[in-house]
């Protein structure tokens, strides 16, 4: 595994949406893995944030990746990759209005 990692954070909400400050769970991670002579990435990240007594909902953000590294073929791992993601997202914002939305999505990737 290239990386996992866990990360708890205080959130301190400012007074513009007059909100009381909550708390937010992130899990990243990422697991490189070959098939042949290609390389594949699976990485991705799960946000969970605490609601605050009835001010703002529980939300949860699931965003996995799977890229094929493209660059790789090229000399260039690590540099241009192509993949799929699927994002789900509960209570988007800790908005009870936004119940629930999720997507799978076609990407490129470029890194400089």
């Amino acid at each position: 595994m290239l990386y996992f990692n866990t990360n708890v954070y205080y959130v301190d909400n400012n007074t513009i949406f007059d909100e009381p400050d909550d708390w937010q769970l992130t899990l990243t991670w990422g697991a490189p893995f070959e098939i042949g002579e290609a390389l594949f990435l699976f990485d991705g990240f799960i946000d969970y944030a605490a609601g605050v007594s009835g001010a703002q909902d529980t939300d949860l953000h699931i965003n996995p990746q799977f890229k094929l590294d493209l660059g790789n073929f090229t000399g260039n791992s690590g540099v241009l990759y192509a993949g799929i993601e699927y994002s789900y997202w509960r209570n988007k914002y800790g908005s009870p209005a936004i119940d629930t939305e999720n997507a799978v999505s076609a990407l490129v990737k470029y890194h400089f």
